[in-house]
């Protein structure tokens, strides 16, 4: 399984070669919070990176980049699958 980095900041861009899914480029499109600027992608080592099981069992890689988008602070949030490239989850998520 790949493993981009231990858990905590990375010392390198696990987003670095990052490939969205079909579902994510859809979502980028909308306009919300899926669609800030691919220049995030560039801020992965700003990121703290965990492993995350999901309800399937399987364990993929957490990207969070604290940031500001639409005059709101939050958390640009990240998901990759066990290949450690595949993206098929980006959201912004702001603070409460």
């Amino acid at each position: 399984m790949y493993n981009p980095c231990s858990e905590g900041t990375s010392s390198t861009n696990p987003l670095e070669k990052i490939k969205y899914t079909d579902k994510v480029k859809t979502q980028m499109k909308q306009g919300d919070y899926h669609s800030f600027p691919e220049s995030v992608d560039g801020f992965g080592t700003n990121g703290k990176v965990t492993q995350i099981t999901g309800g399937d069992k399987i364990v993929r890689t957490k990207v969070e980049i604290p940031g500001t988008y639409k005059a709101k602070e939050g958390i640009f949030e990240y998901i990759l699958e066990p290949d450690g490239v595949t993206c098929n989850h980006r959201l912004f998520k702001p603070s409460k």
